[in-house]
């Protein structure tokens, strides 16, 4: 029998791994500090994610400022 556990493994989650990919651009130039986002269509396709998935990604990256 599997046992599972309540804590939730938050690598696993697609917005999570997309914000970090965002913050990993601006932490190396690609995308400037306080710079306009591309669009959010583009962004969806360079990253193969939802909108949704996208969406929760900028509101994790705007909370931790």
């Amino acid at each position: 029998m599997a046992t599972f556990s309540l804590v939730e493994d938050a690598s696993r989650k697609i917005h999570v791994h997309v914000a970090r990919q965002i913050a990993r651009q601006i932490l190396s130039g690609k995308l400037s500090e306080g710079e306009k986002l591309p669009n959010e269509v583009s962004l969806c396709e360079s990253f193969g994610v939802s909108r949704t998935a996208l969406r929760e990604s900028t509101k994790l990256l705007s909370a931790k400022g």
